[in-house]
């Protein structure tokens, strides 16, 4: 036993009952580490059943070393056990280790303490067997911190730091020995990864503190270049991200590293200026930047709020300032970033540092919203690039990200960058999943079938995928799914069954119908049919129809304005247009006796008034133009405002949040969205279509691939 070890309930007199103990196989045996709380032993070996009780343990160590068992806390796999568990329970199996507490005492600061003074007498020795000594003590250290208390972790981490551990790992890593160099490294780097990686968020933002010490260490050693501080500057970084509410105790703490980030990023564009260099900012490197420029973004943005009305800002250390110049030059530099990258792209080189371009562009213009002038600064400036903006996007852009700033520019790009934009907010195909939901479709019955097998599907089936048979045929597949989208849209939209209206002037352009609300199970159709455009969407599979510029407008949240009825609604827009081409004077004389009301004709007339007290305001020539827009909102808003509500509630089911369906419309021109459901309809390319076929189960040569070929030469028209 000595001084290493004591085992449970021996003396002596019942050190026998241990050892017979040991050899029943009911009893398994575990540790139970008392140092620093007891100086004579390090641990205490106890033999058990699964049964036992903690309390139990606890008077067992209250014999053993003294302290009171009401004052005692065990600790096992980063949680304290409760006095009425049992040992099963606790999931403690043979060769366990627990960590005894005390719940009055320092006996954590007495801990921590020791451990410094071991590595600080390490730093003066040399490595050896005190190395192996404060390693272990390190990963007892990391062992004690609990998993389940906020505050006692928040408490351990504290006393590490203040007992002069950090520091004296630094010491270590600056001498010029090896061996006590490795170690500190290695040290060091198991405390970062255990902040970043292996406690739960909560705790580990707690130990946030310890990364921004040894970043304060090793700025102060002037070891800003050294890949261990870059290590521990990037924990500090992802700690941040998570915890908007760091700041190191206060903003200025942070102002040091963002002028690192700065530095480092306008070296990484510099290098990107030149067109033979492939490299550029990396991806550490940029999600650094934007960490660390937060805290600064958000002092400035909170000083220019409270200023708003004044001209001059409390800013003593120039980060409005500092924050403006880093705006400016490094989007200066980026911008010769991108015309190095054009030239390349019309040459058709590709250049791996680009990747992050489309990252720090959204940086920048967030910026560019904190000072005035400098947001339509930055879209000026960029508005020369649409080459690389439309070069980066499909390239660069990935799920996740936020892009409504660039989306309210959509104009600077063009319609495969938009189209990729939305596939990312769009869910992701699986049609290989294990769970899939399976729809047996009677073509007679096409739209009630369709109807019923969607609206009660599980939505994260149908997300996943698709499986799709016609009752009595054999086929299945890709192209069977195919044709029943088309099928089952040209029903949905067929103005037969009501639900929309096709425009006058093409047959396959459609908008909400107003009167489909008299019939409350049509509202269920339209949730349907957002499902059916959405799944459609995603799997970017064309259905033969596409929708009025009055119905994207209303998809996007939009508007509508007396120039987007145009198509849907042409007599209405010509007479509404005609009463304000009229003159001034006719108008005022009241030759149309016109009210700010509705009328529409069902079984009887109904009038619907436009504002409050609308049937007794006369339209005149001063506000004849408010009320053209009170008619365009209702006829088109208000009127079809259910079945709008519906719709998006059925393509929001599968996108997931109503938001991102907006994001979605609001992405897309009128004539990408066209495109998008129902192709360009010019003539087939031949070899085009070659290009992009997927060949599932066989080859190019294979006989039934060449005759299908020869057939599509046959009956398609093809462009030479």
């Amino acid at each position: 036993m000595g001084e290493e070890h004591s085992y449970a309930n021996s003396p002596s007199s019942i050190f026998s009952n241990q050892i017979s103990s040991a050899q029943d196989p009911n009893f398994f045996r575990y540790f139970v580490h008392v140092m620093p709380i007891c100086k004579r032993y390090k641990s205490l070996v106890f033999y058990g059943k699964p049964e036992d009780k903690v309390h139990s343990i606890l008077e067992k160590i209250q014999s053993l070393i003294g302290i009171p068992a009401t004052e005692q806390r065990l600790m096992f796999d980063g949680r304290f056990l409760k006095e009425e568990e049992s040992l099963s329970e606790c999931m403690i199996t043979n060769k366990s280790e627990l960590y005894l507490q005390v719940q009055k005492g320092n006996y954590v600061e007495t801990w921590t303490n020791d451990l410094a003074s071991e590595i600080f007498r390490l730093s003066k020795d040399g490595a050896g067997i005190c190395s192996m000594l404060v390693k272990m003590k390190l990963m007892d250290f990391v062992k004690m911190i609990p998993k389940d208390d906020v505050g006692l972790a928040a408490s351990h981490v504290d006393m590490f730091t203040s007992s002069g551990a950090p520091e004296y790992l630094v010491m270590l890593y600056m001498r010029p020995d090896r061996g006590i160099k490795y170690f500190a490294e290695i040290s060091v780097k198991h405390l970062i990864n255990t902040i970043t990686c292996t406690l739960p968020q909560p705790i580990s933002l707690q130990l946030a503190p310890l990364a921004f010490e040894f970043c304060k260490l090793f700025r102060k050693a002037a070891l800003i270049n050294d890949p261990l501080y870059k290590l521990c500057r990037s924990s500090l970084a992802k700690i941040m991200k998570q915890d908007n509410n760091f700041d190191g105790g206060c903003n200025d703490n942070m102002f040091p590293y963002a002028t690192e980030q700065v530095n480092n990023m306008s070296l990484g564009l510099v290098c990107c200026m030149e067109p033979m260099n492939n490299f550029g900012p990396s991806s550490t490197a940029v999600k650094d930047f934007v960490t660390f420029l937060q805290p600064l973004k958000a002092e400035v943005e909170e000083q220019v709020h409270l200023n708003s009305s004044s001209s001059t800002f409390d800013d003593p250390a120039n980060k409005i300032k500092f924050l403006f110049v880093v705006f400016h030059d490094l989007l200066i530099k980026l911008l010769m970033c991108l015309d190095t990258m054009e030239e390349m792209v019309l040459d058709n080189t590709e250049c791996s540092g680009w990747k992050e371009f489309f990252k720090l562009l959204k940086e920048f213009h967030d910026v560019s919203k904190l000072f005035g002038g400098a947001e339509e600064y930055f879209w000026t400036n960029l508005r020369h690039n649409k080459l690389s903006l439309c070069h980066l996007i499909p390239r660069y852009a990935k799920k996740g990200e936020d892009y409504e700033w660039i989306i309210e520019h959509k104009e600077l790009i063009d319609f495969s960058s938009r189209r990729h934009l939305v596939m990312l907010m769009l869910p992701d195909v699986h049609d290989n999943a294990f769970e899939v939901h399976m729809m047996l479709i009677n073509r007679s019955n096409l739209l009630a079938d369709s109807f019923e097998s969607i609206t009660h599907a599980q939505l994260d089936f149908l997300r996943a995928g698709l499986y799709i048979e016609f009752m009595n045929e054999e086929a299945t597949g890709f192209g069977v799914m195919r044709e029943w989208f088309f099928l089952v849209c040209q029903e949905i939209f067929n103005p037969k069954n009501g639900l929309f209206i096709a425009c006058p002037n093409d047959g396959r352009r459609f908008f909400l119908n107003p009167a489909s609300k008299a019939n409350p199970v049509n509202l269920q159709y339209y949730i349907f049919a957002g499902r059916v455009i959405a799944l459609a969407l995603m799997r970017k599979i064309h259905v033969g129809i596409t929708f009025d510029h009055s119905f994207l407008l209303q998809l996007a949240g939009k508007k509508v304005s007396l120039e987007d009825i145009k198509d849907a609604e042409p007599q209405l827009y010509s007479s509404w247009h005609d009463i304000l081409e009229m003159d001034e004077s006719e108008v005022d004389k009241n030759v149309l006796e016109l009210y700010f009301v509705w009328q529409e004709e069902q079984a009887f007339r109904i009038a619907t008034e436009l504002c409050p007290g609308g049937q007794n305001m006369l339209v005149d020539s001063t506000n004849r133009k408010e009320y053209i827009d009170l008619l365009v909102q209702y006829r088109f808003m208000t009127s079809t405002l259910e079945q709008m509500t519906h719709f998006v509630k059925g393509f929001t089911d599968i996108v997931g949040e109503e938001r991102t369906t907006k994001m979605c419309f609001r992405a897309l021109e009128h004539e990408d969205l066209d495109l998008m459901l129902c192709g360009s309809q010019c003539d087939i390319s031949l070899e085009v279509w070659k290009a992009h076929t997927e060949y599932r189960g066989y080859e190019e040569t294979d006989p039934q691939i060449c005759w299908f070929w020869e057939v599509c030469v046959s009956h398609i028209s093809v462009i030479v």
